[in-house]
């Protein structure tokens, strides 16, 4: 993609997202996945980033983009100097944060065991919270994945079916995004459609990395009522704007030359469909 930053979206995160984090465990593992998405309808190919799923000992866990995550705190080290969003930007190009694809952090057996906190960051901060798992059924099958002897297991789940490859050697009921409950760490993962593929390419143990979360969001009690509001956001920006703070400017993109243009409106693939 040629895109770099969207000046309104950027600075709505300034203004609206910009908080102070707390810290919510310490992770024992990471578990880096390369994560394939398909992230506009019309797309003829899908985007690529890098996830990170983080689980303490008491089995706590973050899984959120390591790009996002990384951008997210330069923005904050910036502005707490007095620096402004311009210059943020001039800092990641300049650390090399590539483009951002995944707006979910997914914080799992919290607040409570059995239960799951997700912000999703897009125009504003949205929080909800909401049971964790799915009903899968396990097959045969077998594979390696980093060396670990991988079985096979389906489930569908909000609106699409997932296949996943889970490490039973690896005893963490645990994976990537949502997607857990296995007798083992669920080491690949992709949906039926092909949209969404989680692929475990690094295992690091003892990090010792104390895993945050973004104290200031909206927060939504109804995972339902959340998902209205994201697929609002993400398929009518200017529209959500509108509605939301009145009249402003319409969005305006950056290329890598620093060229500027209004884009066209863009249906976005969502993950899931709650149903009321």
């Amino acid at each position: 993609m040629n895109k770099i930053f969207l000046l309104l979206i950027g600075t709505l995160h300034w203004s609206i997202c910009y908080s102070q984090t707390v810290v919510v465990d310490t992770a024992d593992y990471r578990f880096v996945y390369d994560a394939q998405l398909k992230t506009a309808e019309n797309s003829k190919k899908l985007d690529t980033d890098e996830h990170w799923l983080e689980i303490s000992k008491s089995r706590v866990s973050k899984y959120s983009s390591h790009w996002n995550d990384r951008a997210m705190s330069i923005l904050d080290s910036i502005k707490q100097a007095g620096g402004d969003f311009m210059e943020s930007t001039r800092i990641m190009r300049a650390e090399g944060v590539e483009n951002i694809h995944f707006g979910y952090s997914v914080y799992k057996n919290f607040p409570t065991p059995g239960y799951q906190t997700v912000n999703y960051l897009s125009l504003e901060c949205v929080q909800y919270k909401e049971e964790m798992g799915q009903d899968w059924t396990l097959l045969d099958g077998d594979t390696l994945t980093l060396g670990y002897p991988c079985q096979k297991a389906v489930c569908n789940y909000h609106g699409r079916t997932w296949t996943a490859w889970y490490a039973p050697d690896i005893p963490l009921q645990d994976g990537p995004w949502k997607l857990c409950g296995l007798p083992g760490l669920i080491m690949r993962a992709y949906d039926d459609k092909g949209e969404f593929i989680f692929n475990c390419v690094g295992i690091e143990k003892s990090v010792n990395n104390a895993m945050t979360m973004r104290k200031k969001v909206t927060t939504i009690a109804q995972a339902t009522k959340a998902h209205k509001t994201i697929e609002f956001m993400e398929n009518d920006k200017d529209g959500y704007m509108q509605m939301k703070y009145g009249s402003v400017p319409k969005t305006i993109m950056y290329d890598k030359n620093g060229k500027a243009s209004v884009p066209a409106p863009i249906k976005w693939v969502m993950m899931e469909h709650y149903e009321e």
